[in-house]
């Protein structure tokens, strides 16, 4: 299929900081108690606090998802399969340490956060276990607005016939129809 809509991370970090800034106004006088990198993301987050520069982030992100419901609509896409992140999921460690602010080259957050900005369901998946780690990763189902009873339909079927289950902790895991 064609190329996909452009990236659209300067509105989405427009409204998801405003909407930080004003969520934790409210919680001014405990952000000593804040993790680092919480403390530092809300600050980060008080820095986007014009009226004008949300209401022109709000109208990019309705352009992007017309944009992208026009995109599924012209390749005839029900739903669309792609890595949850580009990598296995990292070891339990120093994520709120200072310095970990996210931003579009967050792993965490890199394949995700258009889904989120433009308001499509998604439904992420366990697809099994990294082979050089051993931690999980996983695949994500993303459709338009308006199509969640067929994508959870679609979810639920791969799940129980493609994907298998992730293991107990120890344990051999289920695997799917083919394996």
């Amino acid at each position: 299929v064609d190329a996909t809509p452009p990236d659209d991370m300067p509105s989405y970090s427009a409204i998801m900081f405003a909407e930080v800034a004003e969520h934790h106004d409210a919680y001014a006088d405990r952000r000593d108690r804040y993790r680092t990198s919480i403390r530092e993301f809300v600050e980060v987050a008080d820095g986007f606090r014009s009226a004008e520069a949300y209401i022109a982030a709000v109208r990019a992100r309705e352009g992007s998802t017309a944009a992208w419901e026009s995109w599924f609509a012209e390749h005839r896409v029900d739903v669309l399969l792609e890595p949850t992140c580009p990598s296995t999921a990292p070891a339990r460690g120093h994520g709120y340490d200072s310095g970990n602010l996210g931003g579009e080259t967050d792993p965490l957050i890199m394949l995700t956060h258009t889904w989120n900005h433009v308001g499509f369901p998604a439904v992420a998946l366990p697809a099994g276990m990294g082979a050089r780690t051993g931690l999980p990763v996983g695949v994500s189902l993303v459709a338009p607005r308006g199509r969640e009873a067929p994508l959870l339909q679609i979810a639920i079927d791969l799940q129980e016939h493609a994907l298998g289950t992730l293991p107990p902790e120890g344990g051999p895991s289920r695997p799917g129809p083919s394996g």
